[in-house]
């Protein structure tokens, strides 16, 4: 994994299914598959240094045309203290 992606936290109830690294236009990102007291979603991590200058609205911009993305998911983005930026999406409570 790359060193920029070394350090994101990990939530002790958060079981991450899958993780791989990418690229979407100049950012490398950490796309990841994971469940959360039965809820499953997606994650797309930033690097938080590399979309400082970016609002919430330009990262859902870059993010909502992905053929990873559901129709009309809702995306929500959080920053964290440790330097990522996660953007969640295609949220559904596991049966």
């Amino acid at each position: 994994m790359s060193e920029k992606f070394s350090n994101i936290p990990n939530d002790p109830d958060t079981h991450v299914i899958l993780q791989k690294l990418a690229t979407i236009d100049e950012y490398e990102v950490l796309y990841q598959a994971w469940s959360w007291q039965g809820i499953a979603a997606e994650s797309i991590v930033f690097f938080s240094d590399d979309v400082k200058t970016l609002t919430d609205e330009q990262l859902e911009e870059i993010i909502r045309p992905l053929p990873l993305l559901n129709k009309d998911t809702k995306i929500t983005i959080k920053r964290t203290d440790e330097g990522y930026t996660f953007v969640n999406f295609n949220l559904k409570a596991l049966d």
